[in-house]
């Protein structure tokens, strides 16, 4: 959680500027910061171009260079296979996971199941205002509100999570899954590092 805030929801350092824009100065400064989102489906890529200086940033940093060397793809592909498919379904996980489970029962959170679980639905929660949450991230008195809430469970989940193991059992998972595949492609994975650190 980031300092100075509650419900894991960051302040916006340029709040205070937007608000004290017109509405059509706002309008102008969000066109230019974020463009034109548009529909995208999940699978499709978005086009950069529209969606203004954040667009072509992220364009720039994550779709050319060495972010987009095939051999970077694949082994980002592989992490993100290995995240989320090979751990939560290994049985040392599976078994962390069950366990984890009992002791949040014990603690008075019976209703999850997998650690994971614990901060994406606080963030569920938080984040909808029609079930009596923030909505806004500048809402201090709703994230004040939610405080006590927040940190009954976020430590629950920590006794729990310290008192299993959970953390080390998904790192010794992670990383034995991740060595695999560098033991398996290195020749290209080290081609990949000199290419790009003696520059495009």
């Amino acid at each position: 959680m980031a300092e100075g805030t509650t419900s894991g929801l960051v302040s916006d350092p340029n709040r205070a500027y937007i608000e004290a824009m017109s509405a059509s100065e706002a309008a102008a400064y969000y066109d230019a910061y974020i463009g034109d989102l548009g529909e995208f489906e999940n699978d499709e890529e978005p086009d950069w171009e529209r969606m203004g200086c954040a667009g072509r940033a992220a364009l720039e940093v994550y779709r050319s260079g060495a972010a987009a060397d095939a051999t970077y793809l694949a082994l980002k592909d592989e992490v993100d296979r290995i995240e989320a498919e090979l751990i939560p379904s290994h049985p040392d996980v599976v078994r962390a996971d069950a366990e984890w489970s009992d002791c949040m029962a014990d603690a008075g959170y019976p209703d999850y199941t997998r650690q994971p679980e614990a901060e994406a639905r606080w963030v569920e929660r938080a984040n909808d205002p029609d079930g009596n949450g923030v909505g806004d991230p500048g809402d201090a008195a709703a994230q004040a509100r939610l405080a006590p809430e927040e940190i009954a469970l976020a430590t629950a989940d920590w006794d729990c999570a310290d008192e299993v193991g959970y953390h080390d059992v998904v790192a010794r998972v992670r990383n034995a899954a991740q060595q695999e595949y560098v033991d398996a492609h290195r020749d290209e994975l080290d081609a990949w590092v000199k290419r790009w650190a003696e520059g495009p």
